[in-house]
């Protein structure tokens, strides 16, 4: 698990909220099996390939995760480019409070 303390301190601060992610593997699966774990309620919003081209479709999947959300934990490892560099400018950008929650290494 990338951070499960942080797991625990976002499910005690909102203990009725839904927790939504991208469906990705990675972060993605870890947010919904701890979720799970935790009876906490799951949306998973899917990249939409059909409508949008290629590279465009998770990114456009992410904006309408930060529209959805009211709060938005990202996992980032500190790059200067990527798709979870896009969503956060992008939840900046439109008002969203962003908490970032950094990775940790997983022992070899």
């Amino acid at each position: 698990m990338t951070n499960p303390r942080g797991f625990d301190i976002i499910a005690s601060k909102y203990p009725e909220a839904i927790w939504v992610h991208g469906g990705a593997s990675g972060f993605d699966t870890q947010v919904h099996l701890y979720a799970k774990e935790h009876s906490i309620d799951v949306l998973v919003i899917r990249p939409n390939y059909k409508e949008f081209p290629g590279k465009i479709a998770p990114l456009k999947r992410n904006e309408t995760i930060v529209e959805t959300c009211d709060v938005i934990y990202a996992c980032y490892d500190g790059r200067n480019r990527g798709g979870t560099l896009y969503t956060i400018n992008y939840a900046r950008k439109i008002g969203k409070p962003v908490r970032l929650l950094h990775a940790q290494k997983q022992p070899k």
